[in-house]
């Protein structure tokens, strides 16, 4: 259920935040390593006229701690407080691009955006504008480069993206996967690695390739 996912959620952020070394802890349905994704149509409170012609966006369910362990500097307003609950107002946090794309000459700061979501208009209130991000393992374009993050505690998906900002990282591997395993046996971590590592292992295939053609280059010469 929704609420056991919560609890859940937050006793695992709780326990990974205690493991020596571990600067930043977070979680999110998504991130910008493979790029984001579940996109949905977005206007501002002039524009939507019932129109199909307005902007994607790239929604991205995350905890408040995210732009931290990311290093996703905050450009206005301010973050979701920790203590957010589900039934809590509706904010949300936008990327530059997309206050750009709504609000060019003024602050988006109290401004609505809506969206449609299963077939209904969601309205939630910009309480802060972040820096755009690039996704370092994605080579295809995006569908859209324009953001909105939602707090995860107020849609909390059945999965998520468990993200631990360390001097050491590699070093933490092995202790991430005992929390979760303490916390739910039965419950597999998928993917664990750096960013470093991620990112080789999403482009495997052009680092051979481009080996392959170096070595094509170099017998020629």
């Amino acid at each position: 259920t929704p609420e056991k996912r919560i609890d859940f959620f937050r006793k695992l952020e709780d326990r990974l935040a205690l493991l020596p070394g571990a600067e930043h802890v977070a979680l999110s349905t998504a991130v910008p390593l493979f790029g984001y994704y579940n996109d949905h149509q977005v206007f501002a409170d002039a524009e939507f006229s019932g129109r199909n012609d307005n902007p994607t966006a790239s929604f991205v369910m995350i905890t408040p701690d995210y732009f931290a362990t990311l290093g996703i500097p905050l450009r206005e307003g301010r973050l979701f407080a920790r203590d957010l609950e589900r039934d809590g107002p509706p904010y949300i946090i936008i990327n530059e691009s997309l206050a750009r794309r709504f609000w060019p000459k003024e602050s988006a700061i109290g401004k609505r955006i809506g969206s449609t979501q299963n077939k209904e208009i969601e309205w939630r209130e910009v309480i802060g504008v972040v820096a755009d991000v690039e996704p370092v393992a994605n080579v295809a374009n995006p569908s859209t480069s324009l953001t909105v993050y939602k707090p995860l505690v107020q849609e909390p998906w059945s999965y998520a993206n468990v993200l631990v900002r360390s001097r050491q990282p590699a070093a933490l591997r092995e202790a991430v996967r005992r929390v979760v395993s303490q916390l739910d046996p039965d419950l597999p971590l998928d993917r664990v690695g750096t960013v470093p590592q991620l990112t080789d292992e999403a482009n495997h295939n052009l680092i051979v390739i481009a080996k392959i053609l170096v070595g094509f280059a170099a017998l020629g010469l």
